[in-house]
């Protein structure tokens, strides 16, 4: 144990070398240890941090930016990639940026890689798109984008009764998916005030855990509100075509339905615990969480 820290401490002094020597402007952190996190924030100088980390855990620098909790099941390439795309949608960094990542991959917690990643690696789609991408956030509300991911990731870590779940959420005007959606059932959530059925509201999200047992999915308008769930969204033959090995009818209506509207779909698989998030008919990211 006394020697993977030292070689962790060690390894976060020859990190602070490089990151100077290289002029990094930024430094993500997935740590579990309170020692290397101390480490680390005794050597920075200017560099701006991203930190994942437990939650009891304090950091000290306001103008950092903190991943919401996203559990140890969550292999290290996920939470990475997860991590930074919140980071980028919220302009903590941008596409072009270089980032040197401090991580661990061992149980003991103790800090034992170090890395370079970038928005351009892991989100090629981007490319020549950035405008376009962000003026459809700026539409659709980042603010509420980024409130549904982590719902989204909550439901995944946590399932439903011991169980994973499997649903489909679409952030869109909800005017915009009218002609591409019917409900399975009565829509448990009409006539409800707009302000409970938000997932601004942390009251709601259990009444959205046990929604989710319902076949089909839920259509969120960029305010947060829950405009319905048991919705069906259609999908053409198209896109069934395209869908990779295992995906499902959900996996075929998000590439559908985000090709046709400006709207962005998450879904959740029950099969896989995976997390996939659509954007103009592709599969823009895609993350595991596994026991």
């Amino acid at each position: 144990m006394k020697k993977k820290k030292k070689i962790s401490i060690d390894l976060i002094h020859t990190a602070f070398q490089f990151i100077e020597e290289q002029n990094f402007e930024y430094l993500l952190v997935s740590a579990k240890l309170k020692g290397d996190i101390e480490c680390i924030n005794n050597l920075r100088s200017t560099q701006k941090i991203l930190w994942i980390t437990p939650e009891n855990f304090s950091l000290g620098n306001e103008e950092d930016f903190v991943a919401p909790p996203l559990g140890q099941k969550m292999d290290l390439s996920s939470r990475v990639s997860f991590s930074l795309f919140l980071a980028y949608i919220k302009n903590f960094i941008g596409y072009e940026d270089l980032i040197a990542c401090l991580t661990t991959q061992c149980k003991v917690g103790a800090i034992d890689t170090l890395m370079v990643s970038s928005p351009r690696k892991l989100f090629p789609w981007l490319a020549g798109k950035e405008r376009v991408f962000k003026n459809l956030l700026q539409k659709i509300s980042p603010v509420t984008f980024v409130s549904l991911l982590e719902v989204a990731l909550r439901l995944v870590k946590e399932g439903r009764e011991g169980k994973p779940i499997g649903t489909m959420f679409v952030l869109a005007h909800p005017q915009d998916l009218e002609k591409y959606t019917e409900q399975l059932i009565l829509n448990p959530l009409k006539g409800h005030p707009k302000k409970t059925c938000n997932i601004h509201n942390p009251v709601f999200f259990e009444t959205i855990r046990e929604l989710s047992a319902i076949d089909g999915g839920f259509v969120v308008s960029p305010k947060g509100t829950v405009i319905s769930s048991g919705t069906y969204f259609h999908s053409t033959a198209h896109h069934k075509s395209k869908l990779k090995k295992g995906f499902g009818t959900r996996h075929a209506a998000a590439m559908s339905l985000t090709k046709q509207t400006e709207s962005i779909a998450i879904v959740l698989s029950e099969s896989s615990s995976d997390i996939r998030i659509f954007y103009a008919g592709k599969m823009i990211f895609e993350g595991g969480v596994h026991s």
